[in-house]
């Protein structure tokens, strides 16, 4: 099982699009998929129309319910672990929790056996959810949108895998830098210079370029390339699935 934890501490990037959009596409694959949706706002939750039916993500971590009871069956080979507000006092509640940043991990392996990749759409901050989502992930994939100030927040999040790393998971690597939003191409191809100066083959090759039809198939409650699959968004979409798979797959079994 392949663990892959989406994550920015910054909002508006493309953080859920792409975990979304990436889920459904590996599921598309053949590939058994789990989204687990770490994040309080619950926008892949949302994205899906999903409603947790007596639980969610947060009765997980509280050791109130099992993966299986909550998870939902969306698509063919695709589940999703739903969450909802229960998720904004979890913190509290396991403030002085032993191994509280292992729990989303441990939870996980009771059914490794049923999923070929795990992934984690995580909330934009750097608090326990998504402390748990990078101890529980092999790979960190990090959306980031083409502006002027893109790199200003990749130096914090260096700074957390490197402390995650060193203490509660060493497997940990990034994935990929994902360039999302591209609006302007001028803009966009010298932002991606520059991260690529700094970050090189960790750069993603695939640009998620702006469009309309990303934001309108979640209004519909449905990934990309099925709302309308001849757009760019369902093009580099999937593009992106077939990068992400060639990367991760190299590199032989995850977490």
């Amino acid at each position: 099982m392949r663990i892959l934890a989406i994550a920015n501490q910054k909002g508006g990037v493309g953080k859920t699009t792409t975990a979304v959009n990436v889920a459904a596409g590996l599921a598309r694959t053949g590939r058994r998929t789990l989204l687990v949706d770490c994040d309080p706002q619950a926008h892949a939750t949302k994205h899906f129309r999903a409603e947790p039916v007596g639980a969610a993500l947060a009765a997980v971590l509280l050791s109130e319910a099992h993966v299986r009871e909550v998870r939902q069956n969306l698509r063919d080979r695709l589940d999703l672990v739903p969450a909802d507000r229960a998720l904004t006092g979890v913190a509290l509640h396991l403030a002085a929790e032993p191994g509280r940043d292992h729990l989303l991990k441990l939870a996980l392996q009771s059914v490794e056996p049923e999923y070929d990749y795990v992934l984690l759409d995580c909330p934009p901050s750097l608090g326990l959810l998504t402390i748990n989502a990078l101890t529980a992930a092999r790979w960190l994939w990090v959306p980031l949108q083409l502006e002027f100030f893109a790199l200003d927040g990749l130096a914090e999040l260096e700074r957390t895998v490197r402390i995650v790393r060193d203490r509660l998971n060493g497997d940990l690597e990034l994935g990929g830098i994902i360039a999302c939003r591209a609006q302007r191409r001028r803009l966009a191809h010298e932002v991606v210079a520059a991260v690529q100066s700094r970050y090189g083959d960790l750069v993603c090759r695939t640009i998620i370029r702006e469009n309309i039809r990303l934001a309108e198939a979640s209004s519909h409650g449905v990934p990309v390339v099925e709302y309308d699959p001849d757009c760019h968004g369902a093009e580099d979409y999937t593009t992106l699935t077939e990068e992400v798979l060639q990367r991760v797959e190299k590199t032989g079994p995850g977490a």
